[in-house]
């Protein structure tokens, strides 16, 4: 894993895009599929199963996408791992949102 793919930073931008989703649509985790969960796949990213994913209907920006843990960034040699590691970060955030209880 390069310095840009880091458990670290990866979890980061995940926090920012869950603070995102937050604010946009509240609930959202427990609309995930976590079987189908794919951050490089559209219809199974975490906004494809959310809000949408049209990118000029949300009014993001593809760097904005990847700030915010919803796509790979286009600085890495290897998006594959890239995606791979995002969504495996999501899944556990996702996992630790849904075992918190709600008040």
């Amino acid at each position: 894993m390069t310095a840009a793919l880091t458990t670290g930073a990866l979890r980061m931008r995940v926090s920012c895009g869950v603070a995102w989703l937050d604010a946009r649509s509240p609930g959202w985790h427990e609309l995930i599929d976590l079987d189908r969960l794919n951050v490089q796949n559209p219809c199974d990213c975490l906004l494809g199963q959310t809000i949408g994913w049209d990118l000029h209907a949300l009014g993001l920006s593809v760097d904005q996408l990847a700030a915010l843990g919803f796509d790979a960034s286009s600085s890495h040699d290897d998006m594959a791992d890239e995606y791979a590691a995002l969504t495996e970060v999501w899944r556990t955030a996702i996992e630790r949102r849904r075992a918190t209880p709600t008040t």
